[in-house]
Protein backbone atom coordinates (compact mmCIF):
# COMPACT_ATOMS: atom_id res chain seq x y z
CA UNK A 1 0.00 0.00 0.00
CA UNK A 2 1.39 3.44 -0.92
CA UNK A 3 0.59 6.94 0.24
CA UNK A 4 1.75 10.17 -1.42
CA UNK A 5 1.74 13.52 0.40
CA UNK A 6 2.57 17.04 -0.58
CA UNK A 7 3.36 20.22 1.33
CA UNK A 8 4.43 20.07 4.96
CA UNK A 9 7.80 21.24 6.31
CA UNK A 10 10.71 19.46 7.78
CA UNK A 11 11.14 15.72 8.01
CA UNK A 12 8.03 13.72 7.10
CA UNK A 13 7.32 10.60 9.17
CA UNK A 14 4.86 7.77 8.58
CA UNK A 15 3.14 5.30 10.87
CA UNK A 16 0.87 2.66 9.44
CA UNK A 17 -1.89 1.38 11.67
CA UNK A 18 -4.24 -1.61 11.53
CA UNK A 19 -7.76 -2.28 12.76
CA UNK A 20 -10.06 -5.33 12.59
CA UNK A 21 -13.09 -3.26 11.57
CA UNK A 22 -11.83 0.07 10.25
CA UNK A 23 -13.52 2.15 12.97
CA UNK A 24 -11.85 1.25 16.24
CA UNK A 25 -9.04 -0.77 17.73
CA UNK A 26 -6.36 0.98 15.71
CA UNK A 27 -2.83 -0.16 16.59
CA UNK A 28 0.52 0.62 15.09
CA UNK A 29 1.32 -1.88 12.39
CA UNK A 30 4.58 -3.76 12.17
CA UNK A 31 6.38 -5.38 9.34
CA UNK A 32 7.98 -4.24 6.12
CA UNK A 33 7.57 -0.49 5.55
CA UNK A 34 5.39 0.18 8.60
CA UNK A 35 7.12 3.59 9.03
CA UNK A 36 7.53 4.48 5.37
CA UNK A 37 5.23 5.62 2.61
CA UNK A 38 5.04 2.08 1.15
CA UNK A 39 3.78 -0.68 3.41
CA UNK A 40 3.52 -4.44 2.87
CA UNK A 41 0.57 -5.77 4.92
CA UNK A 42 1.07 -8.99 6.84
CA UNK A 43 -0.29 -11.98 4.89
CA UNK A 44 0.40 -14.90 7.23
CA UNK A 45 -3.23 -15.38 8.26
CA UNK A 46 -6.37 -15.36 6.15
CA UNK A 47 -8.85 -12.60 6.90
CA UNK A 48 -9.64 -8.91 6.38
CA UNK A 49 -7.69 -6.10 8.04
CA UNK A 50 -8.11 -2.34 7.67
CA UNK A 51 -5.10 -0.04 7.33
CA UNK A 52 -4.41 3.68 7.49
CA UNK A 53 -1.27 5.78 7.75
CA UNK A 54 -0.53 8.70 10.08
CA UNK A 55 1.68 11.30 8.40
CA UNK A 56 3.55 13.99 10.33
CA UNK A 57 6.01 16.76 9.43
CA UNK A 58 8.55 18.06 11.98
CA UNK A 59 8.15 21.72 10.97
CA UNK A 60 6.34 23.97 13.45
CA UNK A 61 2.58 24.10 12.92
CA UNK A 62 2.45 21.13 10.59
CA UNK A 63 -0.67 19.21 11.57
CA UNK A 64 -0.85 15.43 11.34
CA UNK A 65 -2.88 14.02 8.49
CA UNK A 66 -4.50 10.59 8.37
CA UNK A 67 -5.06 8.71 5.13
CA UNK A 68 -8.27 7.07 4.08
CA UNK A 69 -8.75 3.47 5.17
CA UNK A 70 -7.65 0.68 2.85
CA UNK A 71 -8.55 -3.00 3.12
CA UNK A 72 -6.17 -5.95 2.86
CA UNK A 73 -8.03 -9.18 2.19
CA UNK A 74 -5.85 -12.25 2.71
CA UNK A 75 -7.28 -15.44 1.23
CA UNK A 76 -6.10 -19.01 1.84
CA UNK A 77 -4.01 -20.53 -0.92
CA UNK A 78 -5.78 -22.41 -3.66
CA UNK A 79 -7.06 -25.84 -2.64
CA UNK A 80 -8.60 -28.48 -4.90
CA UNK A 81 -11.81 -29.36 -3.07
CA UNK A 82 -13.19 -31.72 -5.75
CA UNK A 83 -10.78 -33.73 -7.84
CA UNK A 84 -11.53 -34.66 -11.48
CA UNK A 85 -13.27 -38.00 -11.90
CA UNK A 86 -12.28 -40.99 -14.02
CA UNK A 87 -14.56 -41.60 -16.99
CA UNK A 88 -15.32 -44.44 -19.37
CA UNK A 89 -17.21 -43.77 -22.58
CA UNK A 90 -17.58 -44.87 -26.18
CA UNK A 91 -16.06 -43.21 -29.24
CA UNK A 92 -17.82 -39.90 -29.80
CA UNK A 93 -18.72 -39.47 -26.12
CA UNK A 94 -18.89 -36.04 -24.51
CA UNK A 95 -18.44 -36.85 -20.82
CA UNK A 96 -16.65 -34.17 -18.82
CA UNK A 97 -14.11 -33.88 -16.02
CA UNK A 98 -14.61 -31.15 -13.45
CA UNK A 99 -12.40 -29.66 -10.75
CA UNK A 100 -13.51 -27.40 -7.90
CA UNK A 101 -11.14 -25.12 -6.00
CA UNK A 102 -11.40 -22.97 -2.92
CA UNK A 103 -9.19 -20.14 -1.72
CA UNK A 104 -7.00 -18.07 -3.95
CA UNK A 105 -7.37 -14.41 -4.80
CA UNK A 106 -7.81 -12.63 -8.08
CA UNK A 107 -8.58 -14.20 -11.42
CA UNK A 108 -8.35 -18.01 -11.32
CA UNK A 109 -6.99 -19.68 -14.46
CA UNK A 110 -7.01 -23.32 -15.50
CA UNK A 111 -4.87 -25.40 -17.85
CA UNK A 112 -5.73 -29.04 -18.40
CA UNK A 113 -2.89 -31.34 -19.32
CA UNK A 114 -2.71 -34.89 -20.67
CA UNK A 115 -0.29 -37.81 -20.36
CA UNK A 116 -0.17 -41.32 -21.84
CA UNK A 117 0.59 -42.95 -18.48
CA UNK A 118 -0.35 -40.45 -15.77
CA UNK A 119 3.19 -40.15 -14.43
CA UNK A 120 5.06 -38.08 -16.99
CA UNK A 121 5.16 -36.54 -20.46
CA UNK A 122 2.46 -34.05 -19.51
CA UNK A 123 1.44 -31.65 -22.29
CA UNK A 124 -1.21 -28.96 -22.45
CA UNK A 125 -4.54 -30.34 -23.60
CA UNK A 126 -6.72 -28.67 -26.18
CA UNK A 127 -10.39 -28.88 -26.97
CA UNK A 128 -13.62 -27.82 -25.22
CA UNK A 129 -12.96 -26.48 -21.72
CA UNK A 130 -9.18 -26.95 -21.71
CA UNK A 131 -8.87 -23.53 -20.00
CA UNK A 132 -11.88 -23.85 -17.69
CA UNK A 133 -12.86 -25.85 -14.63
CA UNK A 134 -14.81 -28.36 -16.76
CA UNK A 135 -13.05 -30.19 -19.57
CA UNK A 136 -14.29 -32.53 -22.29
CA UNK A 137 -11.58 -35.08 -23.14
CA UNK A 138 -11.13 -36.12 -26.76
CA UNK A 139 -13.01 -39.33 -27.65
CA UNK A 140 -12.07 -39.81 -31.30
CA UNK A 141 -9.96 -42.96 -30.77
CA UNK A 142 -10.00 -45.85 -28.34
CA UNK A 143 -7.55 -46.08 -25.48
CA UNK A 144 -6.79 -44.58 -22.07
CA UNK A 145 -5.39 -41.09 -21.52
CA UNK A 146 -4.67 -39.40 -18.20
CA UNK A 147 -5.59 -35.80 -17.43
CA UNK A 148 -4.84 -33.25 -14.71
CA UNK A 149 -5.45 -29.52 -14.35
CA UNK A 150 -3.07 -26.77 -13.23
CA UNK A 151 -4.84 -23.97 -11.34
CA UNK A 152 -3.43 -20.50 -10.67
CA UNK A 153 -4.75 -17.36 -8.99
CA UNK A 154 -3.49 -13.99 -10.21
CA UNK A 155 -2.98 -12.17 -6.93
CA UNK A 156 0.29 -12.01 -5.00
CA UNK A 157 1.30 -15.01 -2.93
CA UNK A 158 -1.21 -17.41 -4.47
CA UNK A 159 0.59 -20.67 -5.08
CA UNK A 160 -0.22 -22.89 -8.06
CA UNK A 161 -2.07 -26.15 -7.36
CA UNK A 162 -2.22 -29.28 -9.49
CA UNK A 163 -5.14 -31.72 -9.35
CA UNK A 164 -4.84 -35.48 -9.05
CA UNK A 165 -4.66 -37.34 -12.38
CA UNK A 166 -7.87 -38.83 -13.76
CA UNK A 167 -8.18 -41.36 -16.56
CA UNK A 168 -10.41 -41.23 -19.63
CA UNK A 169 -10.97 -44.64 -21.23
CA UNK A 170 -12.55 -44.64 -24.70
CA UNK A 171 -14.01 -47.91 -26.05
CA UNK A 172 -15.68 -49.09 -29.24
CA UNK A 173 -19.48 -49.17 -29.46
CA UNK A 174 -21.40 -52.31 -28.50
CA UNK A 175 -21.01 -55.36 -30.74
CA UNK A 176 -23.49 -58.24 -30.63
CA UNK A 177 -21.52 -61.50 -30.51
CA UNK A 178 -24.47 -63.89 -29.99
CA UNK A 179 -27.74 -63.19 -31.80
CA UNK A 180 -31.09 -64.48 -30.48
CA UNK A 181 -32.24 -67.75 -32.07
CA UNK A 182 -35.71 -68.85 -33.15
CA UNK A 183 -37.95 -70.64 -30.65
CA UNK A 184 -40.43 -73.38 -31.50
CA UNK A 185 -42.54 -74.62 -28.60
CA UNK A 186 -45.98 -75.62 -27.43
CA UNK A 187 -48.40 -73.55 -25.36
CA UNK A 188 -46.88 -73.21 -21.89
CA UNK A 189 -43.30 -73.65 -23.15
CA UNK A 190 -40.42 -71.83 -21.47
CA UNK A 191 -37.75 -71.76 -24.18
CA UNK A 192 -35.57 -68.65 -24.12
CA UNK A 193 -33.88 -66.22 -26.47
CA UNK A 194 -30.43 -64.92 -25.49
CA UNK A 195 -28.16 -62.14 -26.74
CA UNK A 196 -24.52 -61.44 -25.85
CA UNK A 197 -22.54 -58.24 -26.42
CA UNK A 198 -18.96 -57.07 -26.06
CA UNK A 199 -17.26 -53.66 -25.91
CA UNK A 200 -19.33 -50.61 -25.05
CA UNK A 201 -19.18 -49.03 -21.59
CA UNK A 202 -21.28 -48.53 -18.50
CA UNK A 203 -24.35 -50.45 -17.39
CA UNK A 204 -25.86 -52.36 -20.32
CA UNK A 205 -29.59 -51.85 -20.80
CA UNK A 206 -31.76 -54.38 -22.66
CA UNK A 207 -35.27 -54.00 -24.01
CA UNK A 208 -36.86 -56.86 -25.93
CA UNK A 209 -39.47 -55.90 -28.50
CA UNK A 210 -42.10 -57.85 -30.41
CA UNK A 211 -43.86 -57.52 -33.73
CA UNK A 212 -46.56 -59.45 -35.54
CA UNK A 213 -44.75 -59.22 -38.86
CA UNK A 214 -41.07 -58.70 -38.07
CA UNK A 215 -40.95 -55.61 -40.27
CA UNK A 216 -42.88 -53.01 -38.29
CA UNK A 217 -45.21 -52.36 -35.39
CA UNK A 218 -42.55 -53.04 -32.80
CA UNK A 219 -43.63 -52.66 -29.17
CA UNK A 220 -41.76 -53.29 -25.95
CA UNK A 221 -42.22 -56.85 -24.76
CA UNK A 222 -43.12 -57.73 -21.19
CA UNK A 223 -42.66 -60.86 -19.18
CA UNK A 224 -39.73 -62.80 -17.82
CA UNK A 225 -36.39 -61.26 -18.82
CA UNK A 226 -37.84 -58.53 -21.06
CA UNK A 227 -35.13 -56.14 -19.81
CA UNK A 228 -32.28 -58.64 -19.50
CA UNK A 229 -29.98 -60.49 -21.89
CA UNK A 230 -32.14 -63.63 -21.68
CA UNK A 231 -35.84 -63.40 -22.52
CA UNK A 232 -38.64 -65.95 -22.22
CA UNK A 233 -41.24 -65.24 -24.94
CA UNK A 234 -44.89 -65.55 -24.00
CA UNK A 235 -46.39 -68.93 -24.88
CA UNK A 236 -49.97 -68.44 -23.74
CA UNK A 237 -51.46 -68.40 -27.24
CA UNK A 238 -50.60 -70.32 -30.38
CA UNK A 239 -49.18 -68.23 -33.18
CA UNK A 240 -46.03 -66.62 -34.55
CA UNK A 241 -44.40 -63.54 -33.05
CA UNK A 242 -41.15 -61.85 -34.03
CA UNK A 243 -38.69 -60.59 -31.44
CA UNK A 244 -35.61 -58.37 -31.29
CA UNK A 245 -33.67 -56.69 -28.49
CA UNK A 246 -32.48 -53.08 -28.20
CA UNK A 247 -29.14 -52.77 -26.40
CA UNK A 248 -27.96 -49.44 -25.05
CA UNK A 249 -26.11 -47.70 -22.25
CA UNK A 250 -26.49 -44.39 -20.49
CA UNK A 251 -22.75 -43.87 -21.01
CA UNK A 252 -21.90 -41.03 -23.36
CA UNK A 253 -21.16 -41.95 -26.96
CA UNK A 254 -22.36 -45.55 -26.73
CA UNK A 255 -24.80 -45.94 -29.62
CA UNK A 256 -27.77 -48.25 -29.38
CA UNK A 257 -27.52 -51.54 -31.27
CA UNK A 258 -30.40 -53.75 -32.39
CA UNK A 259 -30.19 -57.51 -32.63
CA UNK A 260 -31.29 -59.64 -35.55
CA UNK A 261 -34.93 -60.63 -35.58
CA UNK A 262 -35.85 -64.04 -34.16
CA UNK A 263 -39.18 -65.81 -34.49
CA UNK A 264 -41.17 -67.35 -31.66
CA UNK A 265 -43.58 -70.02 -32.93
CA UNK A 266 -46.08 -71.34 -30.37
CA UNK A 267 -48.25 -74.31 -31.39
CA UNK A 268 -51.08 -76.21 -29.76
CA UNK A 269 -50.18 -79.18 -27.59
CA UNK A 270 -50.20 -82.68 -29.06
CA UNK A 271 -53.68 -84.00 -29.79
CA UNK A 272 -54.50 -87.58 -30.73
CA UNK A 273 -56.79 -87.58 -33.75
CA UNK A 274 -56.80 -91.34 -34.34
CA UNK A 275 -56.77 -93.64 -31.30
CA UNK A 276 -55.30 -97.16 -31.54
CA UNK A 277 -57.84 -99.85 -32.41
CA UNK A 278 -58.47 -103.17 -30.65
CA UNK A 279 -56.88 -106.20 -32.32
CA UNK A 280 -58.27 -109.75 -32.33
CA UNK A 281 -56.08 -112.30 -34.13
CA UNK A 282 -54.66 -115.78 -34.03
CA UNK A 283 -51.24 -116.83 -32.80
CA UNK A 284 -48.69 -115.56 -35.34
CA UNK A 285 -50.91 -112.69 -36.55
CA UNK A 286 -49.41 -109.35 -37.50
CA UNK A 287 -52.29 -106.91 -37.14
CA UNK A 288 -51.24 -103.35 -36.30
CA UNK A 289 -52.32 -100.63 -33.94
CA UNK A 290 -51.94 -97.05 -35.21
CA UNK A 291 -52.13 -93.66 -33.59
CA UNK A 292 -52.23 -90.26 -35.32
CA UNK A 293 -51.51 -86.89 -33.69
CA UNK A 294 -51.56 -83.22 -34.59
CA UNK A 295 -50.03 -80.21 -32.86
CA UNK A 296 -46.78 -80.15 -30.98
CA UNK A 297 -43.45 -79.04 -32.36
CA UNK A 298 -40.08 -80.64 -32.68
CA UNK A 299 -39.39 -84.34 -33.00
CA UNK A 300 -42.35 -86.51 -32.04
CA UNK A 301 -41.46 -89.55 -29.94
CA UNK A 302 -43.60 -92.64 -29.40
CA UNK A 303 -43.39 -95.35 -26.76
CA UNK A 304 -45.95 -98.17 -26.77
CA UNK A 305 -46.68 -99.74 -23.42
CA UNK A 306 -48.50 -102.91 -22.34
CA UNK A 307 -50.48 -104.02 -19.29
CA UNK A 308 -52.16 -107.29 -18.35
CA UNK A 309 -55.38 -105.55 -17.25
CA UNK A 310 -55.36 -102.08 -18.82
CA UNK A 311 -55.20 -100.23 -15.51
CA UNK A 312 -51.93 -101.09 -13.81
CA UNK A 313 -48.60 -102.73 -14.44
CA UNK A 314 -47.78 -100.71 -17.52
CA UNK A 315 -44.34 -101.45 -18.97
CA UNK A 316 -42.64 -100.37 -22.20
CA UNK A 317 -43.46 -102.70 -25.04
CA UNK A 318 -40.88 -104.12 -27.38
CA UNK A 319 -41.04 -105.46 -30.88
CA UNK A 320 -41.86 -104.07 -34.28
CA UNK A 321 -42.80 -100.37 -34.17
CA UNK A 322 -42.70 -100.06 -30.37
CA UNK A 323 -41.29 -96.53 -30.78
CA UNK A 324 -43.25 -95.48 -33.87
CA UNK A 325 -46.84 -94.47 -34.58
CA UNK A 326 -47.68 -97.97 -35.87
CA UNK A 327 -47.15 -100.97 -33.60
CA UNK A 328 -47.46 -104.71 -34.20
CA UNK A 329 -48.41 -106.39 -30.91
CA UNK A 330 -46.71 -109.65 -30.04
CA UNK A 331 -48.80 -112.71 -31.07
CA UNK A 332 -46.64 -115.63 -29.96
CA UNK A 333 -49.00 -116.76 -27.18
CA UNK A 334 -52.73 -116.76 -26.64
CA UNK A 335 -54.27 -114.28 -24.24
CA UNK A 336 -55.36 -110.67 -23.92
CA UNK A 337 -52.96 -107.77 -23.50
CA UNK A 338 -53.77 -104.07 -23.25
CA UNK A 339 -51.72 -101.47 -25.11
CA UNK A 340 -51.39 -97.71 -25.05
CA UNK A 341 -48.84 -95.28 -26.50
CA UNK A 342 -47.05 -92.37 -24.80
CA UNK A 343 -46.44 -89.48 -27.24
CA UNK A 344 -43.99 -86.69 -26.55
CA UNK A 345 -42.29 -83.92 -28.46
CA UNK A 346 -39.16 -82.03 -27.53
Amino acid sequence: MSVVVSNGSGTITYQWQSSPNGTSGWANATGSGATTSIYTPVSTVAGTTYYRVLVNATGSGCDQVISNNAIAVIAPDLLVSAQPNNLIECIGGTSTMTVLVTGGSGTITYQWQQSPDGTGSWSNATGPGALTATYTPSSTITGTTYYRVIVNAANSGCDQVVSNPASATITEDFVITVQPIDVYECIGGTDQMTVSVTLGAGTILYQWQQSATGTGGWTNATGVGATTATFTPSSLVAGTTYYRVLISSATSGCDQVISNTAVGVVVEDLLITTQPNNVVECVGGNSVMTVNVIGGTGTIQYQWQQSPNGTTGWINATGSGATTSTYIPTSTATGTTYYRVLINTN
